[in-house]
């Protein structure tokens, strides 16, 4: 068998058919009624963040925003002018890593340190010298926080676990907007933490503020190195949640965190082949987060190696004689190569591959022929159509879920921020292919797909204001 009938016998493997999708998307239709009516360990939690209302693009005011996104904290002050635009300052901090296992107390008061530091230097006419005090004015602050948190209420959240490295125990069951807050306030500065933030929430505040043309902003996503989504819905149409413990909240509609890596966990619909089950058994959580593990930009560029180790051992590809650079070992270390590997060789348009040959020579150490640089684009562009023909399973499950094309005017938004929506060759393209494909099909022209970035600075400080 040539290389090429073989590359094609697996590209075959990566592809999704239309009755495929369309099961999928009656699936997530399913997964979301599910997750709204029950607290499930199906695969999508659907969480109500207590955020109870999108922006317009006519807010106004100066709102900080403070980021602990990983091993770095962020602090921004955006001032939102009213038109749609904004202007945004910020200082970046790493977090020194004995702080990371140290003491709750320790880790709350260094957070503080840089945000008196991040007021002094951007907004120091609220300052005074003479008598080292602040002034009347109180700023407003949304907290982005990405670790698994239990939220309660729009600035309340009770921390579950540590991920990325960070380990401090004695912060573990407790509230982390009180923690920082009972900081802040020792230290006497004028700031108020108004809301706890998901960095989708964030990201469908900050597209509805930002973008200037008609249409109604839905969902906000990621599509980078993972990928999660979060909608506004009406609070009615969430049963679990008690609305009569909350009687603060009069708005009729909630912006719900559904958690969509985790859907379909049980692969009862998503498809699964042999590549995606080895991907699998090598990650830190088998079994979960199955659905990001087909579409998102950690995993990408895992599936291509994949598939070119098989293909090494069949004798196809990759043979001792091809080896240029015996020091380069990325062929054989499983996640040694990222998104950007099949994202560039999909994208390679240059006479006889040279482009494609080029980066295996660099990331691979390896030399190929013209035949063998087309079987390797051949499957690296199955990867990326599947990973974007399922990237449109939530957003098509979530436009129909909520009948937007039926009740509303004009166009449907949707603000996306993330490497593999904003780099990825043609990504938005076959996302609107899949999205034809499904009961959406001619109404695909009515929806919109914009970049918004910066949702943990511009979107956290929007959640602030709304707080």
């Amino acid at each position: 068998m040539s290389i090429a009938e073989r590359a094609q016998q697996i590209v075959k493997e990566f592809e999704l058919t239309p009755e495929q999708l369309n099961a999928c998307v009656d699936h997530f239709i399913w997964a979301t009624e599910h997750g709204l009516r029950h607290h499930t360990d199906l695969g999508m939690p659907m969480i109500p963040t207590y955020v109870t209302s999108i922006p317009t693009g006519k807010e106004k005011g100066t709102f900080l925003a403070a980021d602990l996104g990983g091993t770095n904290f962020r602090v921004c002050s955006v001032n939102l002018h009213g038109d749609s635009t904004y202007a945004l300052v910020h200082n970046k901090w790493p977090v020194p890593r004995e702080l990371m296992s140290g003491k709750c107390d320790d880790f709350m008061g260094w957070l503080t340190d840089r945000l008196e530091e991040f007021l002094k230097e951007h907004h120091s006419e609220h300052y005074s010298q003479e008598n080292c005090q602040w002034g009347d004015h109180l700023f407003k602050m949304g907290f982005t926080f990405s670790f698994p948190v239990d939220q309660t209420g729009m600035n309340r959240g009770t921390l579950i676990r540590w991920t990325k490295g960070f380990d401090i125990k004695d912060a573990v069951g407790k509230d982390v907007c009180q923690l920082f807050q009972s900081a802040i306030n020792k230290r006497k500065l004028p700031v108020f933490v108004a809301a706890l933030v998901n960095d989708t929430v964030g990201t469908l505040m900050s597209r509805s503020y930002t973008k200037a043309e008609e249409g109604r902003t839905l969902i906000g996503c990621i599509f980078g190195t993972g990928t999660n989504g979060a909608y506004s819905e009406k609070i009615k149409a969430i049963p679990k949640f008690n609305i009569v413990a909350h009687p603060e909240i009069t708005s009729k509609i909630m912006v719900i965190n559904t958690e969509w890596g985790s859907f379909d966990n049980r692969l009862k619909f998503i498809p699964s082949n042999r590549f995606d089950q080895e991907l699998n058994l090598h990650t830190p959580n088998p079994g979960y987060h199955m659905f990001e593990k087909r579409i998102s930009g950690m995993f990408l560029g895992e599936l291509l190696r994949l598939c070119l180790v098989e293909l090494q051992k069949d004798g196809l590809l990759f043979g001792a004689a091809d080896r240029i650079d015996k020091t380069i070992n990325a062929l054989e270390t499983p996640w040694s190569v990222d998104s950007s590997f099949p994202s560039k060789i999909h994208g390679d348009t240059t006479t006889e591959l040279l482009g494609t040959e080029s980066i295996v020579r660099q990331l691979l150490g390896y030399a190929t022929t013209l035949e063998q640089r087309k079987a390797i684009q051949a499957i690296a562009k199955a990867i990326g159509r599947r990973g974007a023909h399922l990237s449109a399973v939530p957003l098509a499950g979530l436009i129909l879920h909520t009948h937007a094309l039926e009740k509303f005017e004009g166009n449907i938004d949707i603000g996306a921020d993330g490497s593999v929506v904003e780099f990825y060759p043609h990504h938005e393209e076959m996302i609107r292919e899949a999205l034809r494909w499904t009961k959406i099909g001619d109404q695909e022209n009515r929806i919109t797909i914009g970049l918004a970035r910066d949702g943990s600075g511009v979107g956290a400080a929007l959640c602030a204001l709304v707080a």
